[in-house]
């Protein structure tokens, strides 16, 4: 059943506006002339299902790789941007076996949620998978001085690089790993901002520094390290990239995106916007649909912990789980295993379920009030569009007219899938950018 039609026969929600959004087709091409190897051919057909041929922006991003420049995509969430992360490294890796690299995930969640991807990667091309080493708080230390010797590409967040790698520095498996390093990759890019991002951008010329040094002591060439990042929503990728690393960088945005998109359908819904009348409004509509959106699952967003804790808890069922930051690896484990098998129907979650977790069963989704940004909107829709039924953006307690204003504004910028802040809907003219 029609995702719509599921809201309409089983909620009271009143639609006051609706905005359509066209699919568009997927622009294949080959892979540069360094990844048209044998080896890697293999590899691409492997990990795309499909053939060799990858996607447009795939091509570009990894041809300015291959050309020793610093790349950022800025494309949308889905688009495949892992597999260039991947596909630069393997390639590197199998050219060379003593080159290391650094994948860089802003949370713990998104790291573990991609180091079974990266060994997938490894094995594929032939490469050891007992290699990719994952770095988190609940790795012991004695566990971390087995795993560093043999490994030759580190999964793990900015903060454990700082608290954890940077300190062993002179130790010599340490320098082994700092000296061979060739690539840093730096996945959702646009959360590295305000004191953190100032942190990062410290952190991440130590780690330059500390090759120059470990390359030079060694009496080697020395070769800068490549960043290879992703950010779906940041407004200036190039200057974000170039003032978190001090390098410049080339850009594949969304005008080169080859990725196809499905059909979207944004719903405007009236209600309480926040307070314990918007939570329980919530729960009702989770509880009604859940158990109707089967073999698919819906998302629902709150701001904050306690919000969705209490909605979920307030929908009754164990077919509804919460998500949010500070769960411990079991309990996240298990959520996140029963959002991948499809045993969950629905998920209430905060900003931690954000950041390119890949969940395909989601094709419904809802938000308590307006998302105050760009940077939420963005992934928020893509996390509920990747299969293509309807995404629902709950925008509560909107009169008609405002809804009208609102929706004006969107069809000027949801070409690049972007719908502006609500709250700079007064000050803001129509068609600035609110990112």
């Amino acid at each position: 059943m029609n995702a719509i039609n599921i809201l309409t026969d089983n909620t009271d929600a009143v639609i006051v506006d609706r905005h359509e959004i066209s699919p568009t087709p997927e622009r294949l091409t080959n892979p540069p002339l360094k990844y048209q190897t044998e080896c890697m051919r293999a590899w691409f057909a492997s990990m795309t299902g499909s053939g060799e041929k990858i996607w447009h922006h795939q091509a570009l991003g990894l041809k300015a790789s291959s050309d020793d420049k610093n790349v950022v995509l800025a494309t949308g969430t889905g688009s495949g941007k892992s597999l260039v992360f991947q596909a630069a490294v393997v390639a590197d890796f199998v050219g060379n076996p003593h080159l290391t690299a650094f994948a860089f995930y802003p949370t713990k969640a998104l790291a573990s949620d991609q180091i079974g991807r990266w060994k997938n990667a490894f094995r594929d091309a032939g490469l050891d998978e007992n290699s990719v080493v994952e770095i988190h708080g609940d790795i012991s230390m004695t566990e971390r001085e087995q795993l560093l010797p043999n490994a030759r590409l580190i999964v793990c967040t900015p903060d454990i690089l700082h608290a954890w790698f940077m300190r062993l520095l002179s130790s010599t498996d340490a320098q082994r790993f700092i000296r061979n390093l060739s690539i840093c990759v730096i996945d959702e890019a646009h959360n590295l901002e305000g004191v953190f991002g100032s942190n990062c951008a410290y952190l991440f010329r130590r780690v330059r520094a500390a090759k120059r040094r470990s390359v030079l002591a060694a009496g080697s060439l020395f070769i800068e390290i490549r960043f290879v990042a992703a950010s779906a929503t940041v407004a200036d990728p190039a200057g974000h990239l170039k003032a978190l690393t001090g390098l410049p960088f080339v850009v594949i945005d969304e005008s080169q995106n080859g990725a196809p998109t499905q059909a979207k359908t944004l719903l405007h819904i009236e209600g309480p916007e926040h307070g314990a009348v918007a939570e329980t409004a919530m729960a009702e509509i989770i509880t009604r649909i859940a158990g109707k959106i089967a073999p698919n699952a819906m998302i629902a967003f709150a701001e904050v912990r306690q919000m969705v804790e209490r909605i979920a808890s307030s929908a009754e069922s164990k077919d509804v789980e919460c998500y949010r930051a500070g769960f411990d690896k079991t309990d996240r484990n298990v959520i996140e295993s029963g959002m991948r098998t499809g045993s969950l129907r629905a998920v209430v979650a905060t900003s931690a379920l954000e950041l390119g977790i890949d969940v395909p069963q989601f094709t419904l989704g809802l938000n308590v009030g307006v998302p105050t940004s760009k940077k939420q909107v963005v992934p928020r829709l893509s996390l509920s569009f990747r299969p293509g039924l309807t995404g629902l953006l709950d925008s509560m307690l909107l009169t008609r007219w405002q809804c009208r204003v609102l929706h004006a504004r969107v069809k000027l910028s949801m070409s690049h899938s972007v719908v502006p802040q609500i709250r700079c809907i007064w000050k803001a003219p129509c068609g600035r950018s609110t990112a």
